[in-house]
């Protein structure tokens, strides 16, 4: 039977799924923000009026600057919807690890867009690689927090045997993600299992 344990606080479990927020930000992108852009369209053809007083063509033209910041922004936010979040994590590995001990520990804090992204895309690709090609019975991710950062830690206890072809390119597609922010990777294995280690400032 599979035993799964996970230590995500509830406030982050709450949190809408991912296919959630991509409907949202869907939704957003083809309705709000395509407003806006029309919004704009219409400011300008104010803005080019000749008959305008030239006060009020000024006016409209600084009501246009802020408009183009607004949806920058607005624009921003769509992308961070897409993004992947670390609460997604245990939906995602819970089917490849059927039959299997499974605990899951992420931090208990809320990081930053980009890292949650790259740490739940590296955490998943670990977690294919040992559901694929260790043959493990047990599956873990924990975590542990210092005053400068966090450590992660992803183990199985499969037999450790991943052909040096499938390694280079498991661990460019695991490491790649990490480097973008800033975080540092190893890696042993041997025949008790594979052990991953993550380490990431956030001072």
């Amino acid at each position: 039977m599979s035993f799964i344990r996970s230590s995500l606080p509830r406030s982050q479990n709450s949190l809408p799924k991912q296919s959630e927020r991509v409907e949202l930000a869907r939704r957003l992108h083809d309705g709000l923000a395509q407003e806006l852009v029309a919004l704009g369209y219409n400011l300008d053809a104010l803005i080019g009026d000749g008959r305008l007083a030239p006060d009020l063509r000024t006016d409209l033209r600084r009501i246009r600057l802020q408009l183009i910041t607004i949806n920058a922004g607005f624009r921003d936010e769509i992308f961070l919807l897409r993004k992947r979040r670390l609460n997604d994590l245990l939906d995602e590995v819970s089917p490849l690890f059927a039959g299997a001990d499974l605990e899951i520990g992420l931090p208990a804090q809320r990081l930053g867009p980009d890292i949650e992204d790259a740490l739940f895309h590296s955490l998943l690709e670990i977690a294919r690689n040992s559901a694929q090609h260790s043959g493990c019975t047990r599956f873990s991710i924990t975590t542990s927090q210092s005053a400068s950062g966090i450590t992660i830690e992803a183990s199985d206890n499969g037999n450790g045997r991943i052909s040096h072809r499938e390694r280079s390119f498991g661990l460019a597609s695991i490491s790649e993600p990490l480097a973008a922010v800033g975080a540092e990777l190893s890696c042993d294995s041997d025949a008790s299992g594979t052990r991953y280690r993550i380490d990431l400032k956030l001072l």
